[in-house]
């Protein structure tokens, strides 16, 4: 048969908080960044295409060969500046969230670790508590089989 005792019930629940608390702190925080870093490298890729579509169009208009190879180096030079941008941008704002990844990592150890031992120390004073009663009891059981022996 299937025991269900009040710490296991404590411990799910402290699980269920724990988990609903890094969901408030932590995830969406986190999926807001994500989305936002999304948004801004999608932004800079529209500017880029419309800057590259003005100079395609410019090269199509104009008849001198100077022009064009000017115009795709140009063109080239703003595509290479935004990617590079949006390279670092991006390192910087994976590198911030895997730091805070870390740190509510930590935390959350400790903070297991710090429960597991409160749910030890309660136990053993438990257990301490009920071995002295039974102990107790067993005495009092062969003190009164002496009295009735003797």
């Amino acid at each position: 048969m299937f025991n269900v005792n009040f710490t296991l019930v404590i411990f799910a629940a402290s699980f269920i908080i724990y988990a609903y608390l890094m969901k408030l702190v932590f995830f969406d925080k986190l999926l807001n960044l994500v989305n936002t870093r999304d948004q801004h490298i999608d932004k800079l890729l529209i500017e880029s295409r419309n800057i590259q579509g003005q100079i395609e169009e410019q090269i199509k208009n104009s008849s001198s060969s100077s022009i064009m190879v000017k115009a795709k180096q140009e063109a080239q030079q703003i595509i290479n500046d935004k990617v590079q941008t949006a390279s670092k941008q991006k390192d910087g704002l994976v590198s911030g969230s895997s730091g805070t990844i870390k740190n509510s990592l930590v935390e959350s150890l400790q903070a297991i670790d710090k429960e597991q031992r409160q749910v030890l120390s309660e136990m053993q004073s438990i257990v301490s508590e009920l071995t002295e009663t039974i102990v107790g009891k067993i005495n009092a059981d062969i003190s009164n089989k002496k009295v009735l022996n003797v």
